[in-house]
Formats: structure tokens, C-alpha cells, sequence
């Protein structure tokens, strides 16, 4: 029954052949009668080396009772499968997990037993992916572990992962492909539709697999060049209208039609968990760095950026950092004339006046009335610069007189011995003998 030719176990068609699972068949008598290249590979010999193999004699030997509860399950309930986790004991003597599924095949009132084989080290990259997500880990490792599951499950594979960075920008971290295959995942070489992958895989239920022979010329003599007969794309969201998408050239587009389905759905879904995640990360930490009202960052931001500001700056010899705090003159009066909504509106004016001035500057609201202005200025004129800018950001404050504004401002000049809180203090300083001059004044 086990000779080629005999129809019911003539399984070296392309399709069992190709399979990522390893599939044997055993007799009644125990002995393995056919196996696939795949059931060699986990077994690390060849498939003459398996047939005549006892069966049980596959599992470790730990695994073996509930091995023998699996077959009597199998038998006693046919039609209906399992499958659980085992250890098998190769020909090497190497130890590997295992997913296995069992099922009974009765011929001529004989039951033969089909084992279905899966490396399980892909399932446990997707459960670590999913584990990082929960754990907030950078997205980068979500990734990673996604690329680790697929090359797990497919071996003979190349892959992109395509995560959205806002509506038109995108990350893409690639494994296993060169050249315009490169290109295609960088959306810079399109298909034959003259579209991106993530604009393929936009409307795919679940997947959309492309057939290497639909390909442009140049695209397909590229992936027959690294050993693919075509690619599967499924779609990855950011939740906010970004498109990405999960991309893997296989070296049989059967096995992307068949398996491919199933899993891409799972392991899309956690990198848009993934990339959410990050995005909602991203969000908070800009939320707790600006000011809601006038976009500027707040006291909080200013002060990170301001130390790397001054800090970079002092390693050039030729340039130093002026600051200028900036406090708005008669907001309350504005406030209790015509109410906190047009107080509102002159702090934002202020902020756009004060962006204006200089596009290279660190502009900030730090709180209520105050600003505060970071710009750099020649060493060898700093002084003369300065105070030169500080007329400048007055004339821009001031405005029409149909929205005049007026501001106290205080300057300061990185002498390179204080710390950057200290030069922003000198400058607060500075700032309040403006005041007591007058409106519409700069002190340093």
C-alpha cells in the first residue's frame, strides 16, 4: 500500500509536498509508511530515513502517554482533531516543540494515522509579540517577533513590514529580500497595477496573493532571481487612517493561497494593536510637552529641548544662545474687559507673532502670560545680535493697530557657565526690570 503509485497514498503531489507542516502516515502496525519533506526536516533526516519508522518512536519519551491519549482520542472520536503541544526527538537526538494534530484515515477496514506536524516556535513569536504589546515594548520588537513567526512558519520567505507614521508616511523594515523587491516594499517600484503594496492589501479580505506571472517584467525576473513565485500582502492599520501592510514572497503562491489566509488576519492584527499603542504613546508625550492652547511647547518641553539646545551649541566655539522671556503686557485687563475667550485669542496671536520672527528659533508658552524665545547667535557678536532681535520680536509682538499687542521682554546671553535653568532665570530677571520701565520694553 505504501508503494508509489497507490493512489490513496500518493502524496507527493505538489501540494503535500510544499506544505509548511511536516504530515507522516502510520500504519496499523505503527510503522511510519509516508512522510513529507517537512516531517524530514523537523525529524533532521531524510524521508527514505523515516518510512519503517515506529511512530511513537518520534515523540520524546515524556510526551509519550499523552502521545497514546491522543491516538485512542483520534479513534474513538473519528472526524474530529486536536491539536497540542509535544516534544519530538529527532534522528540527532535534538529535542524540538511541536504542535500536533492527529486524524484517522480507515482503508480497506484499516485505520491508518495522519500526524500533522508545526514547528512551534512561530506560534511562540506570536504570543511574545502579543506579550510585548501588553508590556508596551518599543514597536520595533512587536515587529521583530512578527518577522520571527513568519519566518518560523514559512522558512523559505522574504518580508516587509509596512507600519503607517501618519497618512503619508510609513516605516518599513525588511527581511530576507534585495534589490527591486526592496523597491516594491518601499512602495518607489509598483506592481501591475501601478499601485504600493499597502494600496493592494487597502481593501484585501483578509489577503490579497499576487502570482509572480502577473508581475511587470522587472519585478518578476527579480523575484525569480531570489527563489519567489509571488507575494501575499495584508493590511495594517494605525486606527487613524494610515495605511501598512504585512508583505511575504513565498516560493509557492499555493502555500500563500492555503495558509497565508488564515494567519496573516492574527498577525496583522497585533502590529495594529502595535502600532495604536505606539501612536497613543506618541500622543500623550506630545500632550505633556505642549500647550493645548497655543501649540507651543510648554515649560515642561522647553525644558528638555533646552538643555540638548544649549548643550549643542556650546560644542561650537563660534556660537552661543540668547534667550529672550517674554511675558505679555495687560492680559487681565484684556481678561476682565472683554473675557478669558479674547484673553485666549491674544495669547495665541502672540505665540503666531513670536513663530514668525524666526523660523530657527525654540519658541514656548511656559505658562499663563510668559514665552520664552531660544535662538542662536554669532559669538562674536552676540551682544549686538541679541539686542538687535530683541527689537525685532517687539516690533513683531506690536502688530496692527487694529490688534496691537505690547510685551516686556528679557534677554539673556549663554556666557557658558551657568546652566541652561540659570541663563532661563537671568533672562525671567531681565524680563521684570522691562516691566517696571514700562510697556513695550526689553532689559538684559
Amino acid at each position: 500500500m505504501g508503494e508509489s503509485g497507490s493512489t490513496i497514498w500518493d502524496l507527493d503531489h505538489e501540494l503535500a509536498a510544499s506544505l509548511a507542516d511536516g504530515i507522516c502516515v502510520i500504519a496499523p502496525d505503527g510503522l511510519v509508511i509516508w512522510a513529507n519533506e517537512t516531517m524530514a526536516h523537523l525529524m533532521e533526516c531524510s524521508r527514505a530515513e523515516l518510512l519503517g519508522v515506529n511512530g511513537l518512536g518520534l515523540i520524546h519519551p515524556d510526551d509519550l502517554a499523552r502521545a497514546i491519549d491522543g491516538l485512542d482520542y483520534a479513534q474513538q472520536f473519528p472526524g474530529r482533531t486536536a491539536v497540542a503541544p509535544f516534544r519530538i526527538l529527532t534522528t540527532l537526538g535534538n529535542v524540538r516543540e511541536v504542535e500536533i494534530k492527529t486524524g484517522i484515515i480507515t482503508h480497506d477496514g484499516a485505520d491508518y494515522v495522519t500526524v500533522v506536524a508545526r514547528e512551534a516556535s512561530a506560534r511562540r513569536a506570536v504570543n511574545r509579540a502579543l506579550r510585548s504589546v501588553a508590556e508596551g515594548a518599543p514597536l520595533e520588537t512587536t515587529v521583530a517577533l512578527v518577522g520571527e513567526a513568519v519566518l518560523g512558519r514559512w522558512p523559505n520567505t522574504g518580508m516587509a513590514v509596512v507600519i503607517p507614521d501618519g497618512p503619508d508616511s510609513r516605516q518599513v523594515f525588511i527581511t530576507g529580500l534585495d534589490g527591486l523587491l526592496i523597491a516594491h516594499a518601499e512602495g518607489s517600484v509598483r506592481d501591475q497595477d501601478g499601485g504600493t503594496p499597502w494600496e493592494l492589501a487597502r481593501d484585501a479580505s483578509p489577503v490579497v496573493v499576487v502570482d509572480g506571472a502577473r508581475l511587470p517584467d522587472d519585478l518578476q525576473n527579480a523575484a525569480r532571481t531570489q527563489g519567489f513565485a509571488g507575494f501575499g500582502v495584508a493590511p495594517v492599520s494605525d486606527g487613524a487612517g494610515g495605511d501598512g501592510c504585512l508583505l511575504v514572497w513565498f516560493d509557492h503562491t499555493i502555500i500563500a493561497r492555503l495558509e497565508f489566509f488564515h494567519a496573516a488576519p492574527e498577525l496583522t492584527e497585533v502590529l495594529s494593536i502595535a502600532v495604536e499603542r505606539r501612536n497613543l504613546h506618541r500622543d500623550m508625550w506630545h500632550a505633556a510637552r505642549h500647550d493645548a492652547l497655543t501649540g507651543l511647547l510648554n515649560r515642561l518641553g522647553f525644558g528638555d529641548q533646552f538643555q540638548a539646545w544649549v548643550r549643542d551649541v556650546r560644542a561650537r566655539a563660534d556660537e552661543t544662545t540668547a534667550v529672550f522671556f517674554v511675558d505679555l503686557d495687560g492680559l487681565k485687563s484684556i481678561n476682565d474687559r472683554n473675557g478669558h475667550a479674547a484673553g485666549d485669542r491674544a495669547l495665541r496671536e502672540l505665540a503666531c507673532r513670536l513663530n514668525s520672527v524666526s523660523r530657527g528659533a525654540l519658541t514656548a508658552r511656559l505658562g499663563g502670560d510668559e514665552f520664552a524665545v531660544a535662538i542662536v547667535v554669532p559669538a562674536a557678536a552676540a551682544t549686538q545680535t541679541a539686542l538687535q532681535f530683541a527689537d525685532e520680536l517687539l516690533a513683531a509682538i506690536s502688530g496692527p493697530d487694529d490688534a496691537h499687542l505690547d510685551a516686556s521682554v528679557g534677554v539673556a546671553i549663554d556666557d557658558g557657565q551657568q546652566s541652561p535653568e540659570s541663563l532661563l532665570e537671568q533672562a525671567d530677571a531681565a524680563m521684570y526690570r522691562a516691566k517696571t520701565q514700562g510697556r513695550a520694553r526689553w532689559s538684559r
